[in-house]
This record gives C-alpha cells, structure tokens and sequence, in this order.
C-alpha cells in the first residue's frame, strides 16, 4: 500500500481549525491526514516541538548551512550571486576546514546542493542578467536631480509627457533555454542570425498616444521593397551608416515627432529620452526649442531603471519578434533574412505590442515613477537595482 502523503500547507490548516474546535475525524476526512499523524502533530504543536527531520542530519550542520544561505543572500545584493559550482566548491572548502583537509569531501556534491536548497526554499537557481558595471552604477544625486527636472514639467498632464528610445529590432534574441527529450546530451538549435543592425525609433506619451515609428537599416540607400516592407502610416524609413541612430537623424524625429502631435495639445511638450551621444547635441536642442519641445535626459546609465519604453514596452516587442523569427526560420529554412523580411517582421511586432497594447505604455510610465510622478517608486527602483533585487529578509548580523 502506498504510503500517505500530505502538504505542509494542510497540516497548518488542520491544526489551526482544531484549535477553533474541529474534531479531528472531521480533519482526517478533509485534509486526507492519517489520524495519528495528525494527533501526534497536534500534541506536538501544543507542546511547542518543532517536526524532526526523517532524513540524517545535514553534513555541514544546520548553523553552517544557515551561514552559507546568508552568504548567497549577501553575495546577490553585492551584484556577485554565486552560481551552482562557487556553492559547492565554498561548501567542500568549509568541509574541509571543519573535518580536515585529508577528509574524503565526495559528500559535498551535486545532491548536497539538491538538499541545500529544499532546506531553504527562498534561494533557487535563476538566469542572472549580466549588465556592465557602468549600468548598475547608478547614483542617487543623479536620479533624484532627474526627479526634480520631472517635477518642474509636472503640470504638462500625461498628455504632453513622451517617452523617446531605440532599440535593435532583430539581433541578441537567441536563447539558450529549449524544451527537449529528458536525457538528451546533445541539444542544439538553430537561429536566424541577421547579417545587420536594425534600430526601431518610438515615441509614446504617458496616456497612451503612439507617435510612428522610424526604421534605420544600414547603407546609402533604401530599395523600394525595403520602403513597401513597412505598412505602418506616418512611419519613417532612414539610412546610416552602421544602422544606428545619428544626430542627423534625431533632429529630423524630432520634428516628424512634434507634427505628429495634433496641435489642441499644449506646448512645450516634455520628451523624456536617455543620454546617449546621438542625443545630446546643441543642434539637437535647438531643433527641439524650434518646434517646441522641451529635453529631459535620464540619468546616465538609466535607462534600463527609468525608461518606460525598456522598462515594459521594449521587452514585449522582443518577445513577439523571437515568435515570428522561429516562425520564420520554419516556414522558409533560412538562417539569415533580407532588409526587407527583417523591416516586416518588426513593423509587425510594432503594431502588435505597441499600437494595439496601450496597456503596456501606461505601465511602463507608471512603473518607471514618470506618470504618475512618484519619487518613492523612482527611489525603489534604484534600491532595487542596488541590492540585485534580493527579496529574501537580510540577515542581522551578530
């Protein structure tokens, strides 16, 4: 007969409804507990004993262990998280150190480290998201000299206040996480890998209105079926010389981007956009005066804290492109894609998750702090990004 099992969840349930007065026949035949069990856990919650492990002990001790779980913890908020072969070598290396070096260490393993985490179910195994160390070098006096910049443009309403960044439309999408056969030592993939860079432009505002697009490709010229690839009205088709976004062409968006703005909409509209070179230029800043605009520059290396576009709409445009590539490289065999099938693939994904998801506009401003202005959420976000977002409680240290 299979032995009985049941949650911990239900046997916290069971004794807090006998406490209200539940008989325990009743409990069995509700939760599925044996009835000794479930008395013997009874008595034991009244005497106040905690359960026994069924297993043997742990082999590093459970003080060390509480040690190694403060140190991951310790180690995440630094921006250093240990990965699963550090984890074992620290724990072979304190086995060492307790019983010897000359002391057969086999013990400490991968099955330590299965134990390790069921015995402290706040740490797991995660995909780390690896960012330069400029990027998380974000400084306080910066964000909330940035807040302050905000502050003044608070009274524009969300229907002045727009979001302007770039991204690489069809490149550093491929993933390493595939669903095969259990078992399999050799799984591979194949990826569409575009021989170019592909820079989409957009600029939404805070209630959700979407000002068209602009495509850089790469080169001198543009072929017309690179021109007829892009369906969206009003969208902008450009050139340079690597595909990224210029000086040159920052000053023409900002102008296509202030026309595009029905003229009921007061001015100067605020455009929030990060500090990059191509940005930041008298040129550009007399262009924007010209036609109204007033510049307000993130923090350096923020974007990824503070921009709404990265911080809610970007990623849900690049998950409908990894769609549409995969369903690409089925349905025609190819490995590598023309300007046009790549300007058709993210026009797609554009109007997909961007024109129809006007959610995703108004949660990325939200989340950022920017509309509705909010300095505790704009200080969290940092405090975040500071401690690697640990949630787990920090350890009092003794």
């Amino acid at each position: 007969m299979p032995a009985k099992t049941y949650s911990e969840k239900d046997v916290l349930a069971a004794i807090a409804e006998h406490k209200s007065g539940a008989k325990i026949v009743v409990l069995v035949a509700r939760y599925k507990i044996p009835y000794r069990s479930l008395r013997r856990l009874i008595n034991m919650e009244k005497k106040c004993k905690q359960k026994k492990r069924s297993s043997p002990p742990p082999v590093l001790g459970n003080a060390v262990g509480k040690y190694l779980r403060d140190w991951v913890i310790g180690m995440q908020r630094k921006a250093f998280p240990p990965t699963h072969d550090i984890l074992t070598n620290k724990g072979k290396r304190m086995y060492a150190a307790l019983y010897g070096p000359a002391r057969d260490a086999g013990t400490i393993g991968r099955g330590w480290c299965d134990r390790f985490f069921k015995r402290f179910p706040d740490l797991a195994i995660r995909n780390a998201q690896l960012i330069k160390w400029a990027r998380n070098g974000v400084e306080y006096d910066a964000v909330v000299s940035f807040f302050g910049r905000c502050a003044r443009e608070e009274n524009a309403g969300s229907s002045r206040i727009f979001s302007l960044d770039e991204t690489d439309c069809v490149r550093n999408l491929q993933t390493r996480k595939v669903i095969a056969v259990v078992g399999s030592k050799n799984v591979w993939s194949q990826n569409v890998e575009p021989g170019f860079h592909l820079t989409m432009v957009a600029c939404v505002s805070a209630d959700s209105f979407v000002v068209p697009p602009a495509f850089i490709v790469p080169g001198k010229r543009l072929n017309r079926d690179v021109l007829d690839a892009c369906n969206i009205s009003g969208a902008t088709n450009t050139t340079s010389e690597a595909g990224f976004m210029t000086t040159y062409i920052m000053r023409e968006y900002i102008a296509a981007f202030a026309l595009a703005v029905s003229l009921p909409i007061k001015r100067p509209l605020i455009l929030v956009l990060g500090g990059e070179s191509s940005h930041m230029d008298a040129s550009i800043d007399a262009e924007a005066a010209t036609y109204g605009v007033r510049l307000v520059h993130l923090p350096p290396n923020a974007s990824h804290l503070y921009q709404p576009l990265d911080v809610a709409v970007f990623p849900a445009v690049k998950t409908i492109l990894k769609g549409q590539m995969y369903s690409f490289m089925i349905a025609t065999g190819k490995a590598a894609m023309t300007k046009k099938e790549a300007v058709q693939l993210a026009s797609t994904a554009w109007r997909m998750r961007i024109e129809e998801k006007p959610e995703n506009i108004v949660a990325g401003f939200d989340e950022a702090g920017i509309w509705p202005l909010s300095l505790p959420m704009v200080i969290r976000r940092l405090k975040n990004v500071k401690e690697n977002d640990s949630k787990a409680q920090q350890p009092v240290l003794s």
